[in-house]
């Protein structure tokens, strides 16, 4: 049931194939935050031509890293024999608290963490690497 979702041709339901995710950059001209994806989207997948839809400064994947969004749901659903592209659907809600997943570290001291500069971004757990949706499923996978 995690990965059920309402088809957007058929309204009935179908299943989740995959998401596509977006980071989200801190704009340099007015500190907005835009998202990645959606900004190539507007610049007509040209990249020289991305601009902030707030100051229309210029926007680089070499902004500061604020955050990630899904963009994109592909699904299954019996409507269609290819996968169908929409707009993404809230997941459900999933209470990880209670579900007792492996707590596990990235600590300062590991070569990862140098190297790939993970206290910046946050990605200080193994948890940090997963959805909440799939943490779930691989939770109880595990047990």
């Amino acid at each position: 049931d995690l990965y059920r979702v309402r088809c957007s041709r058929c309204h009935s339901s179908a299943e989740l194939a995959k998401a596509v995710w977006s980071f989200v950059v801190e704009c340099r001209g007015c500190k907005e935050h835009v998202n990645y994806y959606r900004c190539l989207e507007a610049a007509e997948w040209n990249k020289p031509k991305m601009a902030c839809p707030s100051c229309e400064s210029p926007v680089s994947s070499r902004d500061r890293r604020v955050g990630e969004e899904q963009v994109l749901d592909y699904v299954g659903c019996a409507c269609s024999p290819t996968q169908i592209e929409q707009e993404p659907q809230s997941p459900p809600t999933v209470d990880l608290d209670s579900m007792g997943f492996p707590q596990v570290e990235i600590t300062p001291d590991r070569q990862m963490y140098k190297a790939s500069a993970l206290g910046k971004s946050g990605m200080t757990s193994i948890a940090s690497y997963y959805s909440a949706r799939n943490l779930a499923v691989l939770t109880t996978l595990h047990k």
